[in-house]
Parts: C-alpha cells; sequence; structure tokens
C-alpha cells in the first residue's frame, strides 16, 4: 500500500479519506487512521462513502475511534438505507445516537438539576 511504502508523500485530502472510506477492507481506513489520524477529517463525504460501504465494520471504525466527529445528517441516513448493508449501518448509527443522547441527558442533569427533573 502506498501509506506504508511512501506515508510521507502521500497528501491526505478529503478524496483520499473517502476513497478508504468506500474500500470494502475496513484496514485501509485502520492504517489511514492509525498512521496519519492527526491529517484525516471525517466529513459528511466520507461518512455517506462509509454508509454506502458493503462492509459496516467501516462505519464501525469511524464511530468508535472518531464518533465525536461523524456527524448524522439526513443525507448520511439516506446513504445508509440505499446502502446493501443498510440494516447494519442503520443499527450503528442508532446505537450512536442513543448513546450520545444518553451522554447530553447526563451532561444537561448536571447542569441544571432542577430544569431536568422532567426529563426523568
Amino acid at each position: 500500500m502506498l501509506l506504508t511504502q511512501r506515508g510521507n508523500e502521500v497528501r491526505i485530502t478529503e478524496e483520499v479519506v473517502k476513497a478508504a472510506a468506500w474500500n470494502w477492507d475496513s484496514k485501509v481506513m485502520a492504517l489511514l487512521l492509525t498512521q496519519r489520524g492527526n491529517e484525516v477529517k471525517i466529513t459528511e463525504e466520507v461518512v455517506k462513502a462509509a454508509a454506502w460501504n458493503l462492509d459496516s465494520k467501516v462505519m464501525a471504525l469511524l464511530l468508535t475511534q472518531r464518533g465525536n466527529e461523524v456527524k448524522i445528517t439526513e443525507e448520511v441516513v439516506k446513504a445508509a438505507a440505499w446502502s446493501r448493508n443498510g440494516k447494519e449501518v442503520m443499527a450503528l448509527l442508532l446505537i450512536s445516537a442513543a448513546v450520545r443522547l444518553r451522554l447530553l441527558k447526563r451532561y444537561l442533569k448536571r447542569q441544571f438539576p432542577t430544569g431536568m427533573q422532567a426529563m426523568s
């Protein structure tokens, strides 16, 4: 792979990250995140490419390693819905959204204990 042989010469653009997200082998994205993670930007286009991927492991990897950067937009949901692996990707997105909501609820309860009693 080009990254392992000439990694310093490869510029990490959105197109490179999208190509890794499209790749059926999640090891490509894992290698990119491990070796050049500070240069990898998780854009909506990257997340859509991961949602379309036949290997849901790519989306799982993004959510696990860079979940705070993965924005679950309407376009991402549409891409997941049309994917051949849509059920698995949608499940990952829903789990991620549920975790985020739980964390937000905990934060809000700590910040506004009296105002959040109605949410319990």
